[in-house]
């Protein structure tokens, strides 16, 4: 007779794919710090305080988080981080002004992050185990080295992406304009004019 399959391991690889996927995220802002500098022209004590204001807003979440996945457990209050955090970052690329990305980003996404902290993992890895409990939290927590590495190259490649498509787009936006000036000028004057494009 086969031994029954144990779920508490899908449960820990859940757990170590979210704490790499939830690092990534606190570790990424490093990356994009500078080229939001760069795109809004803030100073950088300006940016430092919208990843201030985030690991504040997520270690005052924490007590909660804790008395939330008491009263409501893990299958409301993941979700529903996971959906802050997604919210959040998706709001986050939409920000044009630095209040729109401490809302987005210092609050929104810091809250979704409390949810899906140590804080949760914890718990809910220990209901699953009992005798070998401090070696699934550790399995879980290395998610935090993976996605620390992972998710920072990843950002990089993604941001220096992101900074030459806008550089791109603006330059093109440029000559677009430039031709829509050129061409009535050149009807004007009778000429021919050849696209390079």
């Amino acid at each position: 007779m086969r031994p029954k399959f144990f779920y508490g391991y899908v449960i820990l690889a859940l757990c170590f794919a979210n704490m790499i996927v939830m690092r990534g995220v606190n570790g990424a802002f490093g990356v994009y710090y500078l080229a939001l500098l760069e795109e809004f022209s803030w100073s950088r004590s300006d940016g430092a305080t919208v990843a201030s204001a985030n690991f504040f807003v997520y270690a005052i979440a924490s007590p909660l988080v804790g008395l939330a996945f008491d009263r409501f457990g893990p299958r409301l209050l993941m979700p529903l981080g996971a959906l802050l955090v997604g919210g959040g970052l998706v709001i986050s690329s939409f920000a044009s002004s630095l209040w729109e990305l401490y809302v987005s980003y210092g609050i929104i996404t810091a809250l979704g992050q409390g949810a899906l902290s140590f804080v949760g993992h914890n718990a809910l890895i220990s209901f699953w185990f009992v005798r070998r409990r401090a070696t699934a939290i550790g399995i879980a927590s290395m998610g935090q080295g993976v996605g620390d590495g992972a998710a920072d190259s990843v950002a990089d490649r993604s941001s220096r992406l992101a900074l030459d498509l806008c550089r791109h787009r603006k330059s093109a936006a440029a000559r677009l304009g430039a031709g829509e000036r050129a061409v009535p000028a050149a009807r004007s004057t009778g000429r021919r004019t050849v696209s390079r494009w």
